[in-house]
């Protein structure tokens, strides 16, 4: 969905975690080149492991190892008085952040990043230097099937962070909702592996929209998370998937399902 000729639209600062990962890479791509957005802040534990296509200049990477001290970066750049100059501070927030349990090395380390980083950081940022003067919008990469009540660790911990996340009470809330992501990574994981060479087979027999309702591209999932961040429209047009927090005047809760990440990629 597009402005009419005649709308002038305000561009947004983007702050940016996980963007070293697979999706989080693209994602900064995506960022980078949509005119919705003047400015791009990425914080990493280390330097972009790809290369950078920024002819706007619109990419502030900052990169600090100690992930303790990632609460007060982010602190320091959301909220429309943060930042410096005209363009203020991020008033949006997006998570591609996340590991496996064999990266991590066991449930629990990942439980650390999955969940108590991801949420220490939407703290951070629905907060800002002051309650309430954060960043308004936050959105996560998170997983199809995810429940706080679920027998399964990965699901339970990726429920229990929606849930929490959405009790911070930012203005819009999305989780992504991907199921199997595509694209290549930079540590190739055997299983994973075999899954997106079925994924390929599949789709190159029965054509992509076989696929779409069980697996989307990396590609895909930044596209349409970098459009959900920055397009506002988005949010209230009909027949879109968020619904008003119950009990809570304005606060909208979007929850974009696999489908809906490919209608969005595609520009819908």
């Amino acid at each position: 969905m597009s402005a009419s000729p005649s709308t002038v639209i305000p561009a947004i600062s983007v702050a940016v975690i996980g963007a070293t990962g697979l999706t989080g890479s693209h994602l900064v791509r995506q960022l980078l080149h949509n005119d919705r957005v003047s400015r791009v802040i990425a914080l990493a534990r280390r330097e972009p492991p790809f290369p950078i296509d920024d002819p706007h200049g619109k990419l502030s990477w900052q990169v600090e190892k100690d992930t303790g001290k990632w609460d007060e970066l982010v602190r320091g750049v959301v909220g429309p008085s943060a930042g410096a100059g005209a363009q203020g501070g991020a008033t949006t927030f997006i998570s591609a952040l996340g590991t496996t349990k064999a990266d991590a090395g066991g449930v629990e380390k990942q439980r650390e990043i999955d969940y108590e980083l991801n949420l220490r950081m939407a703290r951070a940022a629905r907060e800002g230097r002051g309650t309430g003067a954060g960043a308004d919008t936050y959105v996560l990469v998170s997983a199809a099937a995810v429940s706080p009540d679920s027998p399964f660790p990965y699901a339970k911990m990726k429920g229990e962070l929606e849930r929490d996340v959405m009790a911070l009470g930012f203005e819009k809330t999305a989780f992504l909702k991907p199921g199997l992501i595509v694209g290549e990574r930079e540590k190739s994981r055997m299983m994973e592996g075999i899954v997106q060479w079925a994924e390929r087979t599949v789709r190159g027999v029965f054509g992509k929209r076989a696929t779409e309702g069980w697996a989307q591209t990396a590609e895909e999932i930044a596209r349409a998370a970098g459009r959900v961040g920055a397009e506002g429209e988005l949010w209230g047009a009909e027949g879109r998937g968020w619904k008003a927090k119950a009990g809570e005047d304005g606060k909208k809760v979007w929850l974009v399902g696999q489908r809906e990440i490919v209608g969005l990629a595609k520009g819908e």
